[in-house]
């Protein structure tokens, strides 16, 4: 397995899990492993003092059929390894702090490496670079109450029981809810017909998948998941979280107009094939070599 590295110029060697939150790496990994060293990411080559983190967990190699970790692949070396520069964050301390993101070249991390333990069930959907990613599902639209055209939420709730004593299901569970509030605006607009930008749902998409992948912005754009092609727009991928498809189905059943997905077939929605997260990721053999 595979994952990917993580440099912050900074003179904090051991940095605790406050420290890994302010400068914005908090949901790469659950807990990281930090070499200190120097690397040449500054002007013209110049060294740059920091700390390299990896996920010790994600580097793995199989020996006699078990995974064993391999923390000596979390360091530096620049000639093996492909290196991008991050967004700044500002630290405790106010003041800007550079990041670069890294993975080993000849070794790119794949969807199944970055996978969370605990991920949502939802639909599978091929990347631009034909890597599947397990999209979750986190609304869906009920038949019984099509002609109100509602959806229903999909997530991970707690149990209650109602007035019977029947268990139904509760409220969402807390580190989920914020994906329920982030569709409410591009469902509204999609239902409505309104207009979606592409630069609008793009965090919305990166916080989607961030659910099941230990994934932002700068890994995906690292991958090269999305592109212009329909199938593979930022947009898609939020519609199928929201089974957006499945409404344009029921409108065009009711108008007569037609609804086909422009991803697909009439029938079929993107991602048709659902799974829980373990092993939803389907390895390819020929995996791209990522700029």
């Amino acid at each position: 397995m595979s994952g990917f590295l993580y440099f912050v110029e900074t003179k904090v060697i051991d940095p605790d899990r406050e420290q890994i939150e302010a400068w914005g790496l908090g949901y790469a990994a659950a807990s990281f492993l930090p070499v200190e060293c120097k690397m040449p990411l500054g002007e013209n080559g110049s060294l740059v003092e920091g700390v390299i983190l990896g996920d010790q967990k994600r580097f793995t190699k199989l020996v006699e059929g078990k995974r064993v970790d391999q923390p000596q692949l979390i360091k530096g070396k620049t000639k093996e390894q492909t290196w991008k520069p991050m967004p700044t964050v500002d630290a405790n301390d106010g003041e800007p702090v550079r990041r670069w993101l890294g993975w080993w070249t000849k070794d790119p991390p794949r969807p199944e490496d970055l996978e969370r333990e605990n991920g949502i069930a939802g639909n599978i959907l091929p990347d631009a670079c034909d890597r599947n990613w397990l999209v979750p599902l986190i609304r869906s639209v009920d038949e019984q109450i099509y002609e109100q055209a509602v959806s229903v939420n999909k997530l991970p709730c707690y149990y209650k029981i109602d007035e019977s004593g029947n268990l139904i299901d509760g409220d969402v569970l807390p580190k989920y809810a914020h994906l329920w509030n982030i569709t409410e605006k591009p469902w509204h607009d999609m239902v409505n017909g309104l207009e979606v930008q592409e630069s609008e749902v793009w965090p919305i998409v990166c916080e989607i998948l961030g659910a099941n992948y230990a994934v932002g912005p700068c890994e995906l754009i690292a991958l090269n998941v999305f592109s212009q092609e329909a199938e593979h727009e930022p947009s898609t991928w939020v519609a199928v979280a929201m089974d957006f498809f499945t409404w344009i189905n029921w409108a065009a059943s009711k108008t007569g107009k037609d609804g086909s997905d422009p991803t697909s077939a009439p029938e079929e929605m993107p991602g048709s094939d659902t799974s829980d997260s373990e092993g939803a990721s389907q390895e390819t053999t020929d995996q791209p070599v990522l700029t």
